[in-house]
Formats: C-alpha cells, sequence, structure tokens
C-alpha cells in the first residue's frame, strides 16, 4: 500500500482565500496538489464543509463523498442550501492513481456569505445634495450603544453613491480607497463587507463615514458636467452585532444620522483634492463628540438598483515610491521626480504656517527647463491644496482622488528635501499570476513598463488611461490587452465585474458601447458611443479569454447572450456581411496624420469583416463548451460566410489584401480568414511590408496585437523578434530610448529631437501596445497552453521555446489554476542552450524543442519530429547546437 502524500493546499472559493461576504449561492472551489510532489496526478477529490471549523469531523452542509475526478478547480457547491451571512468551513483530500490511501485533510478553509436578498437590508439612504461645482466632502455619524460582553461577532455591508470611507470609534474600517468603486449607479451598486467585531466597545459607539462625489457626483471623461447620476451622494451602511445571547443589534443608515462640511473643501478625480487644516473638527468619527451643531442628513429609501457583493478586487495603495530628486526651476517651485510613471496620489511632508497653502501639481513629463509638461491632462485640473491649520510640520496625501504622473510640483511653502514627497501607488489589489525575466536590458524595461501601465489602468475598470480628462473603460483597449494582463495578474473576478458593466450599457437591439461603464451619453450624443467593430467586440473576446486562461465555464454561461447578441447585432448592419456601421478602425496607425487618428491605410470595413468572422468563430466555440451544439453549428456557418465575404470583397488575384497594409495581412492570417492555399501568398505580402519598413511594425491598435504572434505561429518568428527589438520608430524600444517608463499612447508621444506629439491624445500611460506582452510570454519564453479545448484552463499545455541570438535568456512563469508553471531558456557559455520549466500537478505538456536535424538533446525523451510529451513535475534539458532564431541584422540590429 502506498502511503498518503501530501494535502491539497491554496485552498480558494470563488477564487478567493477565505473571502468575506460572497453572493454566490453555488460558489466554486479549488486547490493546488502540493507543489512538493509534483508528479502527481489527482484521480479522485472529497470535499466536506460544516457550519463550525469542529464540525468538519462530521460536515452537517456538505460532503460530496469520494468523486472520481481529475477537476482541482470550478467545482460548484451542491450541498444545503447557502443563507446570508452563514459562514462555512471546508477541506478537501484527494486520491492519486497509485494510492489506495487518500491525502491528509488540507487546513481548513472558510467563505462567508454576504447579504443574498433585497429584504436582508434594513438600511435605507442617506443623503447629501451635491452642487454644480465641487464642493465640500460631507461627514456622517451616529451613536449607538453597546452593552458589556454583547458583541460576539460584529460585519459592516456598506456602499454608496460616490465615495466612502468609513470609520468605527475613530478607528478607519478596511485598507480600500475609492470604494465602493465606479458601476451604472442607477443599475448595480457592489457593497464591500467588513469584519468589525474588534472595533466595537461597551458603552457608546460612534459609526462614521466621509462621503465624496467620486464617479457618481463628481467629472467624468472630457465634458465639464458633475452629478451624471444624480444630484445627491449617499451612503448605505447596515452594522449586524452578534451577540452572546443570539440576539442581533443593528445600526443602519436613516434617520439620525447626522451631518456636516469636512476640512475636504472640494474633491475630485479628474480635478484633486484640497485640504483645510483649520476647519478640522478633531474627534468627529469617535465617541464624546459633540455633534448638536450638526445638520440632520437626508434619507432616501432604496431604489430599483441591484445590490451586490463586490465581484472584484477592491482599489488598495499596492506600494510607495520615495522622490528619487528634487529640483527648482523656479524660485520656489519644487518639482520631484519619482523615477516611475504611476497612477495614485503623492504625500507631502511639508512646513509652513497657520493659513499657509501648499499647491501640489502633476505631470508625466518635464519641459526642458524642467517645467511640469501636462498640457496632456486637457481639462482635467489634477491639483491638490493642503492649508496649514497651525504652524509647523504636516504629512498630508488626498483621500478621494488619484492622479497619472511621474512629477510633483510643490509651491507655497518653504524650502525642501527630496523626502518632502512619496509616490503612493493605488489600483486594483489583483493578485500577481505570472513572472517575466530576460536577458536583455531592452525587454526587461519592456516588461517592466507592461506591468506598470496595467497598474496605473487597472482602477476597478480597464481604464484607457489615469490622467487626462478621460479615463473610461474603452472596450478596444480591454481586448486587446486581455491576454496580456492575464499572464501578468489575476484578472478573473476583475473582468467579470467589467462585463457585469458592459452588459448594464448594452444599447436597445445588441450594440455594445465603446465605453463600460457607459457614460457616452453623459459626456457626449447620447445616441451614439456604441457598435465599433474591433470595441465591440470586447463582448466576445474578453470573455472567451478568460475562459480560455481560468477553465472558468461561468464567464461564457454570464455573457453567452451578450457574446451572441453582439455577433446578430453586427451582422445585421452589414451588406452582404460586410460590415457598414461606424467604427475607429486601425485607429493609431503611424503613418495616420496625429489630428486623425483614424485615417489607417487598413480600410475600416477590412477590420470590421476580420473581427465580425472573429467573434462568430470564437462565439461558435462557447456555444460548443456550454453544451448549445445547434447554436454552435449555426455561428460556425455564420463565420464561414463571412470569411468567403472577406475573400471575396478584400483579396484581390494577386493575393493582395485591400489596403496593402500590415494590419489587413495580420487579421487574414491571425484570424485564419482565407483558404489554405492563399496564405503563403499573403504572408509573403506581409513579409514584403516588413522588409519596406525596416522590419518595423506599421500597425495601430489593430494590427500591433498580432503582429509578432502570427509572424512567429507561420514560421518568422526572426521577422517577429526583429520587430520587437527594433529601437526605430515605431516599435516598443523606441520610447523606452526617449525615457518610457510605461506603455505610451503613441509611438512618438515624445522624442528627444522633436519633443512632445499632438497635446489633445498624448497619454504617457496607455496600456495598449503592452499586447506584446503576451508574445514574450507565450513564443520568446515558450509558456502556452494547447490551443484546442483540451488547453482551456492549461489543463494542457503547450512549450515552444524561441531563443533568439542577442538575448542571453529567457524565462516565464504563471499559476495555473491547477499549479504553477513555468518555461525558459538560457544560452550556455560554450553555445549549447538548456531548456527547463515546471509542467503543473494534474497536467501534461507538449513540449517543442528548439532543435533541427543537427541538435542533440540531453535530458528528455522520447523524441517525436522534435515534440516531447512531459509528465507533472520539473524539466530540465541540454541541447547542442540548437535552432537559434536570428532577427534580420543579426545582433547589432538592436
Amino acid at each position: 500500500m502506498v502511503s498518503a502524500f501530501p494535502a491539497p493546499v491554496r485552498l480558494r472559493c470563488e477564487h478567493s482565500a477565505d473571502p468575506l461576504g460572497i453572493d454566490a449561492v453555488r460558489p466554486q472551489f479549488g486547490w493546488w496538489l502540493d507543489p512538493s510532489s509534483p508528479g502527481r496526478l489527482q484521480s479522485a477529490y472529497r470535499i466536506v464543509a460544516a457550519s463550525s471549523e469542529a464540525g468538519l469531523e462530521d460536515p452537517d452542509l456538505w460532503d460530496t463523498g469520494r468523486v472520481e475526478s481529475r477537476l482541482t478547480h470550478g467545482i460548484e457547491w451542491s450541498g444545503a442550501p447557502l443563507r446570508s451571512r452563514m459562514r462555512v468551513w471546508w477541506r478537501v483530500r484527494v486520491w492519486s492513481p497509485d494510492s489506495v490511501e487518500p491525502s491528509d485533510w488540507s487546513a481548513p478553509a472558510w467563505f462567508e456569505m454576504g447579504l443574498l436578498r433585497r429584504a436582508d437590508w434594513k438600511a435605507r439612504w442617506v443623503v447629501v445634495p451635491r452642487p454644480e461645482t465641487a464642493g465640500p466632502v460631507p461627514m456622517l455619524r451616529t451613536t449607538f450603544h453597546v452593552g458589556e460582553g454583547e458583541a460576539e461577532r460584529a460585519r459592516l455591508y456598506v456602499t454608496a453613491r460616490g465615495l466612502y470611507e468609513v470609520f468605527l470609534n475613530g478607528t478607519r474600517v478596511g485598507e480600500d480607497r475609492l470604494a465602493p468603486g465606479w458601476t451604472d449607479y442607477r443599475k448595480r451598486l457592489a457593497y464591500l463587507t467588513y469584519d468589525v467585531t474588534a472595533l466595537l466597545r461597551p458603552g457608546e459607539n460612534v459609526l462614521a463615514a466621509l462621503l465624496a462625489d467620486g464617479w457618481h457626483n463628481g467629472r467624468v471623461g472630457w465634458a465639464k458636467r458633475r452629478n451624471l447620476y444624480g444630484p445627491a451622494s449617499g451612503l448605505l451602511a447596515q452594522l449586524e452585532i452578534a451577540g452572546t445571547d443570539g440576539r442581533v443589534q443593528r445600526v443602519v443608515t436613516g434617520p439620525g444620522w447626522k451631518q456636516a462640511e469636512s476640512a475636504i473643501r472640494m474633491a475630485d478625480l479628474l480635478d484633486g483634492e484640497e485640504y483645510d487644516a483649520r476647519l478640522e473638527q478633531l474627534g468627529w468619527d469617535g465617541p464624546g463628540f459633540d455633534d448638536s451643531d450638526w445638520a440632520e442628513a437626508g434619507v432616501e429609501p432604496l431604489d430599483r438598483a441591484v445590490l451586490e457583493a463586490k465581484p472584484c478586487d477592491p482599489i488598495r495603495a499596492t506600494a510607495e515610491l520615495p522622490a528619487l530628486t528634487m529640483a527648482e526651476p523656479e524660485p520656489g517651485r519644487y518639482v520631484f521626480d519619482l523615477g516611475q510613471n504611476i497612477a495614485g496620489v503623492a504625500r507631502i511632508r511639508v512646513r509652513g504656517g497657520a493659513g499657509q497653502t501648499v499647491t501640489v501639481r502633476f505631470a508625466e513629463m518635464l519641459e526642458k527647463d524642467g517645467r511640469l509638461y501636462n498640457a496632456n491632462y486637457r481639462s482635467a485640473r489634477c491639483v491638490d491644496r493642503y492649508t496649514f491649520g497651525a504652524d509647523g510640520e504636516a504629512t498630508w496625501e488626498p483621500r478621494f482622488t488619484y492622479h497619472g504622473f511621474r512629477y510633483v510640483e510643490l509651491s507655497g511653502c518653504e524650502p525642501l528635501r527630496e523626502d518632502a514627497v512619496t509616490g503612493v501607488v493605488l489600483h486594483s489589489a489583483l493578485a500577481e499570476s505570472g513572472t517575466f525575466r530576460v536577458g536583455h536590458a531592452g525587454l526587461e524595461r519592456l516588461q517592466s513598463n507592461i506591468q506598470w501601465g496595467l497598474r496605473g489602468n487597472f482602477v476597478d475598470v480597464p481604464t484607457d488611461c489615469p490622467q487626462r480628462d478621460e479615463r473610461l473603460g474603452w472596450t478596444g483597449d480591454a481586448q486587446v490587452f486581455a491576454r496580456t494582463a492575464s499572464f501578468n495578474r489575476d484578472t478573473l473576478r476583475f473582468y467579470r465585474k467589467w462585463m457585469r458593466d458592459l452588459q448594464d450599457g448594452v444599447r436597445e437591439g445588441g450594440a455594445i458601447p465603446h465605453v463600460a461603464p457607459d457614460a457616452w451619453p453623459f459626456i457626449a450624443k447620447p445616441d451614439e458611443g456604441a457598435g465599433a467593430a474591433a470595441w465591440a467586440d470586447a463582448a466576445v473576446i474578453v470573455p472567451w479569454t478568460v475562459y480560455r486562461m481560468t477553465g472558468d465555464r461561468r464567464m461564457l454561461q454570464e455573457n453567452f447572450e451578450l457574446m451572441r447578441g453582439w455577433v446578430r447585432w453586427q451582422a445585421a448592419h452589414s451588406e452582404n456581411l460586410v460590415p457598414t456601421t461606424f467604427t475607429f478602425g486601425d485607429w493609431l496607425d503611424p503613418s495616420a496624420h496625429p489630428r486623425t487618428p483614424d485615417a489607417a491605410k487598413t480600410p475600416a470595413e477590412v477590420v470590421a469583416t476580420a473581427y465580425l468572422a472573429w467573434s462568430a468563430d470564437l462565439t461558435a466555440r462557447a456555444a460548443a463548451v456550454l453544451g448549445r451544439e445547434p447554436e454552435a453549428a449555426r455561428l460556425r456557418r455564420l463565420a464561414a460566410r463571412v470569411r468567403r465575404a472577406f475573400a471575396r470583397e478584400f483579396l484581390t488575384r494577386t493575393g493582395r489584401i485591400v489596403g496593402h497594409a500590415q494590419t489587413g495581412y495580420l487579421l487574414a492570417l491571425g484570424f485564419d480568414l482565407l483558404p489554405a492555399a492563399e496564405r503563403p501568398r499573403a504572408l509573403a505580402h506581409l513579409v514584403a511590408l516588413l522588409a519596406r519598413s525596416g522590419g518595423r511594425l506599421q500597425t495601430g491598435f489593430v494590427g500591433t496585437p498580432l503582429l509578432a504572434p502570427v509572424l512567429s505561429r507561420f514560421g518568422r518568428a526572426d521577422l517577429a523578434a526583429g520587430a520587437v527589438l527594433s529601437t526605430g520608430f515605431p516599435g516598443w524600444l523606441f520610447s523606452i530610448a526617449q525615457g518610457a517608463t510605461t506603455l505610451w499612447e503613441r509611438w512618438d508621444s515624445y522624442t528627444h529631437e522633436r519633443g512632445f506629439g499632438e497635446v489633445s491624445m498624448n497619454s504617457f500611460n496607455h496600456y495598449a501596445y503592452g499586447v506584446v506582452g503576451e508574445w514574450l510570454y507565450h513564443w520568446l519564453a515558450g509558456l502556452d497552453q494547447d490551443p484546442g479545448p483540451a488547453g482551456a484552463g492549461w489543463a494542457r499545455l503547450w512549450l515552444h521555446p524561441t531563443p533568439v541570438e542577442g538575448i542571453g535568456f529567457a524565462r516565464a512563469g504563471y499559476d495555473t489554476p491547477s499549479g504553477h508553471a513555468a518555461c525558459g531558456w538560457e544560452f550556455l557559455a560554450e553555445g549549447a542552450l538548456e531548456v527547463s520549466g515546471v509542467v503543473p500537478p494534474n497536467t501534461h505538456a507538449d513540449f517543442d524543442l528548439p532543435v533541427h536535424a543537427e541538435s542533440r538533446v540531453e535530458g528528455v525523451g522520447p523524441i517525436t519530429d522534435g515534440r516531447v510529451l512531459l509528465a507533472p513535475g520539473p524539466f530540465r534539458c541540454r541541447i547542442e547546437q540548437p535552432k537559434v532564431v536570428r532577427p534580420p541584422g543579426g545582433p547589432d540590429v538592436r
């Protein structure tokens, strides 16, 4: 009898460790097999769940018994019905094919339900009317009494129309920033749950809050309107205190709450925050404070908006960057350089006298004379101000705004030191899921820039930029970047939330909005802002990408009607299956004039038709995954008809695609739009165009994501590597040579020779061109999924490293649903190549070695046609005379 092997680890419920306040009535569970036994396979599992940790010995809620299955994730609750507020303890054990005995039980994990029914909410809205210009942030408070020993457990459920910070007895509750985030508040609000048991005390207690405008009442986008979602901000809070005797005391927002103006004189996400310390009311958020001169807060009943547990990670401060240098380009104006473009706020430490005001301004770049360059912020004022309440030193940072910046200017204060400024990085706190390292300084910086671009723009929604008067959830940016984002961060819950935003914005008939949440009717013409090919296709591409990366079928189940509806809408708005509606096309094609970014070489109808075929194909695959075979067959037929229409309308007798531009060929090859016999000619035309451009890309938003992957897929990894490694314009390393620490909106947003680009669209933190990150993981390091159905959720891997001359090594790692996966390579001193990695437990991998006829391989086998089947566990091999990719021009091209 084989002895038991280690217990499962990394238990997850709803893709989170011990989640508090969920509202999934059939939550999903997952775990990893212990990495210390990486070669293990699971053949069966048993989950038990109970209403107490001790009860796991005799589970009263769920016992699956032994289930013959290799599944380690996506296992749905099928136990007793879950009720509001329940805490459920659970654990799991597994069997291996070579083991009669099960593993040890895992360490216990738990999850706790939130408020599942609308009737659970006893709170009402406390509201504060907001002016048409930014005004003071209100303070709200109420008092209540708790008897000695009466509080065994306390939970606070809270949301806002606007932004909140909540305090209990003077202590801030939680670490979330800009909570509860951004939704279409008329349709959906996210609430958060906090365990506040330790903050209660016998006797008088105070529940208090600051309530800022945020997205609900502040500025959104380029319009200068306020109060987009309603004329008043509001707080909805419900504190439930469970006593030792079983009784529950509730403290809720409603009648009896009081309000007054705070020392925060204005707070706006785009314009900044102003604080006057002379107006502080010390102790306002704790017991013993005299609020007799405070006004009664207004009260409103619950409206029809859905109240749901926040489905994604909240925004938090995740890092602090002290200023590296300080300069004084003008007398009394001190400019600090963080060395990195970020999204967040600046914490300042300054000295001054009572009534003195310090002004804080921001920029992503500097003019040549050292002054701030922030004309690209457009109408976003991005100015913070702090007024001293007394003589001396003060430390302050804003609470209810954020900026995109690298440089901070302080004025109106005494001479400063470098430590006067610290950058506080804010973004949705998604866990890291992948790592990429490379022996090439330019690519190492590129990966860093991709990561910082992601951080700067994943702020509850995937924004286009974090600095100017926009910051919208653009669908086109989101769909092209989804796979790169998912390699680097655990994006499932983030995109799941954003897809709900997209659903809330669907126009009548099925047109998908340009942005989500759909603020377009507030900032532009209400009858526009939807139905743009490649942008609206996010409705299909994002759910499919997340499903492939995670294996979570719910992304398809929850969004299938949206996916199918978009394909139907686009097909209905076409002539002979060539869409006739508006599209941005290959946005920001480098050949387009800076003021006409949609004037691409690739015709818009080529882009629209290609995306209709691709979305129909992906939606057909989704239907097949969901077991909807008749629908899948219908969609496959539609996709085939659109492909024929593409060839009929846009493929010439010489094999050219109309427009004869890189993007047209990339779409045709990347989306499999051409008959097999036509693909070599299309590839030849693409190669010729690359040669004409010196091996550099000539693509915009639509073509750039496809460039390197398509070239590698069709056997021209040399050209892919050459394009990625080029330091010329346009290209990824060109902006790095100009000093970029993030991805830019334009390849030449700034150049040392010409200075700054077109100011109206000149963001220095625009993640879309970070799409090349997928190629770094997938092709360069060689870490990827099997492209077929078996690869969903990384159940089967495909490893195909691409060693490139001039790059010393490349290594990628990724936390799959089954465990950590890795693949990488390194040139050894004597010219040999070492390839190594890890295949996660419970999976297999097809390993395509970089070899040719003269290569000699040690460490893996048997090898058939250059491929090895790898079992779970670590692997390492040495290749003499490996197959090496040599970019055009050799290493000197870089």
